[in-house]
């Protein structure tokens, strides 16, 4: 059955990220010197928000049992289906450093430029 609440709440969500948006587009209409400014100072810091990446990944690969047996108790994660989850901390994590490679760090598409 669909919760009407819920949906209210992701259309209410919704509808405030979309005014956010259009008013920070608004206000940084007409200060593109600064929002190219940020843009490379954002470029700049790249590789530190990479390794801040790579660092939680790991993190997240050292403490996975704990981490899936946290959302057991917070009913993320169903006790039938948590030795199945557990089992695949492999091949979670990488699925999550290939979206690095590829989202992030855009390996193959930087070769191009």
């Amino acid at each position: 059955m669909i919760n009407l609440k819920s949906i209210f709440k992701f259309v209410v969500a919704t509808a405030v990220s979309l005014a956010l948006l259009l008013g920070l587009s608004q206000l940084f209409a007409g200060h593109l010197n600064e929002l190219q400014s940020f843009s490379a100072w954002l470029d700049a810091l790249k590789p530190a928000f990479i390794a801040l990446h790579v660092t939680l990944i790991a993190l997240l690969w050292l403490h996975w049992s704990t981490v899936i047996r946290w959302l057991s108790r917070k009913s993320w994660v169903h006790p039938k289906n948590l030795d199945d989850v557990l089992t695949q901390r492999t091949r979670v994590v990488a699925m999550l450093c290939a979206i690095e490679i590829v989202m992030v760090i855009g390996f193959p598409f930087n070769l191009l430029h």
